[in-house]
């Protein structure tokens, strides 16, 4: 369980992000958005903690990159659910990440960020020990 870990969802579909929002809910984490822009994300983030994130690669006003190197930076653990490839600027600067191909079930997606917070992927490590196979 996420034990009221703060999880940020960058989703630019709102169904899936309310379904995500739901199962981020159920497993005990406190849901930071949804977002759908670039912009709204990069101002939560810096308004506060975030443990961890889904993140979609493309969101409506872009690639969602420079969100994922701030979180990344930070420590925040980070799960991707999209159809689209992890940007390589992503993996060459942080290493492999943990990728959930959509359609994947919400409790799926969330179910991985909860394993990669056990394994301790994220939290303040190195970016190269946040690396997943």
């Amino acid at each position: 369980m996420l034990d009221g870990r703060s999880v940020l969802i960058a989703e630019d579909e709102p169904i899936t992000a309310m379904d995500l929002a739901a199962a981020v809910t159920h497993a005990h984490g406190e849901v930071v958005g949804p977002i759908s822009t670039l912009a709204e994300g990069m101002r939560l983030v810096a308004a506060g903690l975030v443990h961890g994130a889904i993140l979609d690669v493309r969101l409506v006003d872009g690639e969602v990159t420079p969100l994922a190197h701030v979180l990344l930076d930070s420590g925040a653990t980070v799960v991707f659910h999209s159809a689209s490839p992890i940007p390589a600027a992503i993996t060459a600067r942080h290493g492999a990440m943990a990728h959930c191909l959509k359609p994947t079930v919400s409790d799926l997606v969330v179910a991985r960020l909860i394993s990669r917070l056990a394994d301790g992927k994220g939290l303040g490590e190195s970016g190269a020990d946040r690396r997943d196979t």
